[in-house]
């Protein structure tokens, strides 16, 4: 009995070419239905799971939009494989061919389409056309879940590829191993230079290494004659039929050809530092005579104040008795605060002086520009410095560092300058000046300034007083590390105050818990309550604030204006009809 045999390939069918064009045709149609179907599926179409609210919008009706829904639910986008099937079992069928093994093809097509699914819903691959299906459907993702609880993604990964190559051999005639061959010999055709690659990288070398020893051998015989000339040259000899004139001759070379190398290699020795000295010193002025061009027009620039001429007596003597009446309230004199010292400004030498260093070590990093101003301050000096054009900020900015270590400076900052095409290199100065309080409320800023709640700031960069209006920072908040200078700060707040304001213009709200910072302020007038130094006291006290604060913001609402200021010209506006009347 003959062997059957195990192999799925294609064998003759009986020749009965009318029914199979027939079978043929209808799946075709079938085929391309079920594409339609597929590809024209609209989720907001009427179908079996969901109510639309609008006609079918599927290619193929109401069937179709049933049939893309079930598939799409079901095996997800896995369905699209269903319509190449159809026409793949067309195209055997019209060509009157049977397929062997028919149980173990249909196996196979189950196994590929089911594994397909589930590594789509693997994948989580979400469909762009409608968000309410998995990619691999119901099926798929229950597959799915399934192997990855037991092997976690990369594993079942790992087993549905071999499942869906398995099924792959059992549905068509594929093969593994011929693919292999097939591809391979296409690809070594195609890649055949490549593997000659290597010979041809040999062959170069060796090329190389032969030119090379032929230069080395003719360098060696170009040496070689010029050494035989050499010796020809020096080594004359004079023939004579006298011996003893020949021997004189002789010793008269020796003594004079000696002397001569000796003189040359001398010469030869002296020259060359002489010329290394003359191109160093030339480098030297050209770089000295390019300093001194970037440092040519810088000025000293040192700002000063125009003199007081203030509207406030400072001349009064300050009466501390709780007790005293507003009308006989004296503004504090200035004789209290300590006397500023003597400026010691440094000298414009030492100041141009500073301004080379910066010049040298921005030339020496080919940083080039000149220096316009030199403007001295109270604790830095700043330096404007205006690059030449190509020269680019960073690169200035870039300089930090390498100035620090330079002007053995501690920290150095460098800025632009508002309004200017400058940079500004601020400089700490070798002696810091204390700012003293007593010059801050003397001058011209601070008399002149119409606030109340004037505080002495202290001085800008560039040495001017400076002054600001506490009414324009409502919400100021002193903060910092501990030696900043935050105690500093508070207390020339308060004394700029009780030097612009009476106890009837600014009342105060001191809190002290540590009982240390404010018991100078004591016995002033200027407080609505003692100074505060327990917590419950403090509470009550900003609760009553905030019942201040809430009640002044409705009276200001009533009159319609925005601040104190604007409320009390109201009252006076409105006193002034009134005594009209």
């Amino acid at each position: 009995m003959a062997a059957i045999s195990s192999e799925l390939e294609i064998e003759p069918a009986q020749r009965n070419t009318r029914l199979n064009e027939i079978i043929a045709i209808g799946l075709v149609a079938l085929g391309l239905l079920l594409f339609l179907c597929l590809f024209s599926y609209n989720p907001n179409d009427p179908s079996w799971n969901g109510s639309g609210e609008t006609g079918t919008h599927n290619w193929i009706g109401a069937v179709g939009a049933n049939v893309a829904a079930g598939l799409f639910q079901g095996i997800g986008l896995a369905a699209y494989l269903l319509p190449f099937l159809f026409l793949a079992a067309a195209w055997r069928r019209i060509r009157s061919r049977r397929i062997n093994a028919p149980v173990s093809r249909l196996a196979g097509l189950i196994v590929l389409v089911l594994s397909s699914a589930a590594l789509l819903s693997l994948a989580n691959i979400k469909p762009f056309f409608d968000a309410s299906f998995n990619a691999g459907g119901l099926v798929g993702a229950v597959i799915a879940r399934a192997l990855a609880g037991g092997l976690n993604t990369i594993g079942a990964t790992i087993l549905l590829i071999a499942v869906a190559a398995t099924g792959l051999l059992l549905a068509t005639s594929f093969s593994f191993a011929d693919f292999y061959g097939t591809f391979a010999a296409t690809m070594g055709d195609r890649f055949l230079a490549l593997r000659s690659i290597p010979e041809r990288f040999r062959a170069w070398r060796q090329a190389r290494r032969e030119k090379r020893q032929q230069r080395i051998e003719l360098k060696q015989a170009a040496v070689g004659s010029a050494t035989d000339i050499t010796k020809a040259e020096t080594g004359t000899e004079i023939r004579s039929s006298n011996p003893e004139l020949a021997e004189a001759f002789a010793s008269f070379s020796a003594n004079t050809t000696a002397p001569a190398k000796t003189m040359s290699a001398a010469a030869g020795v002296a020259i060359a530092p002489v010329k290394r000295a003359g191109i160093r010193g030339k480098t030297e002025t050209a770089e000295s005579a390019m300093i001194e061009e970037m440092v040519r027009e810088a000025a000293v620039k040192r700002k000063t104040e125009a003199p007081a001429a203030g509207s406030l007596d400072f001349s009064g003597q300050r009466k501390v008795s709780p007790k005293t009446s507003a009308s006989d309230y004296q503004l504090p004199s200035v004789e209290l605060l300590n006397e500023p010292q003597m400026r010691s400004e440094q000298a414009d030498d030492e100041l141009l002086g500073m301004a080379t260093k910066l010049a040298e070590k921005c030339r020496e990093f080919n940083v080039t520009g000149q220096i316009k101003f030199i403007c001295p301050g109270p604790v830095v000096t700043t330096y404007e410095f205006k690059p030449d054009p190509g020269v680019k900020y960073s690169r200035v900015t870039g300089l930090v560092d390498d100035l620090c270590l330079a002007l053995k400076a501690e920290s150095i900052r460098i800025d632009r300058m508002p309004g200017k095409p400058h940079v500004g290199i601020e400089v700490p100065n070798p002696r810091r000046e204390t700012i003293f309080l007593r010059e801050v409320i003397e001058s011209r800023a601070f008399k002149e300034s119409a606030s109340k709640l004037t505080i002495a700031i202290g001085k800008t960069i560039d040495g001017l007083n400076y002054v600001s209006d506490l009414t324009k920072m409502p919400h100021l908040l002193i903060a910092g590390t501990t030696g900043a200078g935050k105690s500093v700060g508070v207390n020339s707040l308060l004394v700029s105050i009780l030097y612009r304001a009476r106890p009837d213009e600014v009342k105060l709200i001191l809190i002290d818990p540590k009982r240390l910072e404010l018991g100078l302020y004591e016995d002033i007038p200027h407080l609505a309550t003692p100074i505060i130094v327990d917590t419950k006291p403090a509470a009550r006290a900003l609760r009553w604030a905030v019942g201040e604060m809430e009640r002044r913001y409705k009276e200001l609402a009533g009159c319609g204006v925005r601040n104190i200021d604007g409320y009390n010209a109201e009252l006076d506006r409105r006193q002034y009809r009134q005594g009209l009347r």
